[in-house]
């Protein structure tokens, strides 16, 4: 039990982000893009399977977080978003995706809480998968 709530921490961030920039949006002049919107949904329908199916809560925690690391989708009122290129004979030749790095920050801290449980959630599929194929033989 302890481990289930140590690998929510990613999310319980996420959620506070949410709470205080949602609140931001409604009370002030800022308005909602249709990342802030699909976001919203995506998010509670994740704290929704939370309390039937923890591994896909889980798994979908990650893949929110790899979206919205590649600005497709917002956490915050205000998005700032990072570009990474290469410049050559001063033309511009190839840039990054834009990133948002505070959600880049979450995923890493994601990754350092569940590294462990996400390996051992695709060796178990990985080995079912094998005794599946060896009982069909």
């Amino acid at each position: 039990m302890r481990k289930k709530v140590i690998s929510l921490i990613p999310f319980i961030i996420v959620c506070i982000i949410m709470l205080v920039n949602w609140m931001e949006i409604i009370f002030t002049t800022i308005v909602a893009t249709w990342q802030h919107y699909v976001t919203l949904v995506l998010v509670t329908a994740n704290a929704v399977c939370y309390f039937w199916r923890y591994k896909p809560a889980l798994i979908g925690t990650g893949i929110i977080l790899v979206l919205a690391t590649f600005n497709l989708l917002t956490f915050y009122a205000a998005t700032n978003t990072w570009f990474f290129g290469i410049n050559i004979g001063g033309g511009n030749f190839a840039y990054t995706p834009g990133i948002q790095l505070w959600s880049l920050l979450i995923l890493v801290l994601y990754g350092m809480v569940n590294f462990d449980r996400l390996v051992n959630w695709y060796l178990d599929a990985k080995d079912a998968k094998q005794a599946k194929q060896n009982s069909l033989k």
